[in-house]
């Protein structure tokens, strides 16, 4: 099923960093109300303004201008000059006119897909992942969607963490595949070499990591969640490692959206970033142009990915066990109730309302 064609991906996928201030702008949605020459075109939705972790959500009206080919984002907090190309004017109530680095627009026919689900592995474990359409519960195994997708440039999903509370060394795992008819990852542990991007591995529902592999390089960032204050005597000063988010705004015992998106540039993948959202708490957790990396990672080129993603990729999503985060090694294994892995088979979680917003399927 698709929906949404013929949004701007520059203005779907915005995420501005503003110049000498620290303030991050995501246009969240976009709805059009008139296209029709010669009135200019109007747009209506909601962008999220973040300064210093904290995000505020507002309605926007938005004109388009023919004649200066840009949009002015009208909301409560102030305005927003987008131009086609050049230098982005933003207007914040109480803050000095600043300029923003300006990202070009382009029209694309990019739409919401619902992807399907098969299971592709069991774990063995007699509960194997229970799929409905773009939804999974998870007993032990993996799940690959049916289609492959081409141009990504936005996933989201819900996921539930709370079935792996005070596991350890469980990992709840949703990411991408280079598509193929066969299962490739990433892991050189036997299956297939593929690239993969990885919005979200755990170790249990306490310490969490997002990684782009391509060409067998890693770039990687972690976080911790709420999760860590019931293991915490696992872990010593996991916060002061490098590339380690502070997250624990994020309830795991209750549900939270995924959000991964994907800067495009005429037609050149510049970022990835992934949100963790819960009610009105947001915590970026992955900026690969802007967040330290966890030490220890390659030096990943993302020119690469045009191609890849100009062949397609597959959704997947697993619970398993033989790799979890653990940055700088700070797992503390000396601790009797830390020594030891979780039962798998004891873990569940839940993973729902899985879109992909590409350009079309493969």
């Amino acid at each position: 099923m698709a929906r949404g064609k013929g949004k701007y991906t520059a203005i779907q996928n915005l995420r501005q960093r503003l110049k000498g201030n620290e303030h991050s702008i995501f246009i969240n949605s976009i709805q059009r109300v008139n296209t029709v020459k010669p009135f200019n075109e109007k747009l209506t939705g909601e962008l999220t303004i973040v300064k210093a972790g904290t995000a505020t959500t507002y309605s926007y009206n938005a004109l388009w201008d023919y004649d200066t080919e840009s949009y002015t984002f009208y909301f409560k907090g102030g305005y927003i000059v987008i131009p086609k190309t050049g230098t982005n004017t933003v207007k914040l109530d109480n803050v000095d006119e600043f300029n923003a680095i300006s990202t070009s627009l382009t029209s694309t026919d990019n739409q919401v897909f619902t992807p399907t689900f098969s299971m592709d592995y069991s774990q063995g474990c007699g509960t194997d992942p229970s799929v409905s359409s773009n939804s999974a519960t998870f007993g032990p195994g993996r799940i690959r969607s049916n289609e492959t997708y081409k141009n990504i440039s936005k996933v989201t999903a819900t996921v539930d963490l709370s079935g792996l509370t005070d596991s350890k060394w469980v990992n709840a795992s949703f990411y991408l595949v280079n598509g193929s008819d066969d299962y490739c990852d990433s892991g050189n542990a036997g299956s297939p070499f593929c690239d993969e991007i990885d919005f979200l591995e755990t170790n249990g529902n306490a310490v969490t990591q997002t990684t782009i592999h391509l060409s067998n390089i890693q770039n990687y960032q972690y976080a911790t969640t709420s999760g860590i204050n019931t293991v915490s005597d696992c872990w010593n000063d996991v916060e002061g490692v490098n590339g380690v988010i502070d997250a624990t705004l994020i309830d795991v015992s209750q549900p939270f959206t995924i959000e991964a998106v994907f800067d495009i540039d005429d037609g050149e993948y510049t970022n990835m970033t992934v949100t963790y959202i819960q009610d009105d708490n947001s915590v970026i957790v992955y900026d690969f142009a802007n967040n330290t990396a966890g030490d220890g990672s390659g030096s990943v080129d993302l020119s690469s990915l045009a191609s890849g993603m100009e062949a397609g990729w597959k959704v997947v999503a697993s619970l398993w066990q033989g790799y979890s985060p653990n940055p700088g090694n700070t797992y503390n294994y000396s601790d009797s109730s830390c020594s030891g892995w979780s039962d798998l088979c004891s873990t569940s979680f839940i993973i729902s309302d899985i879109e992909v917003t590409a350009e079309s399927t493969v």
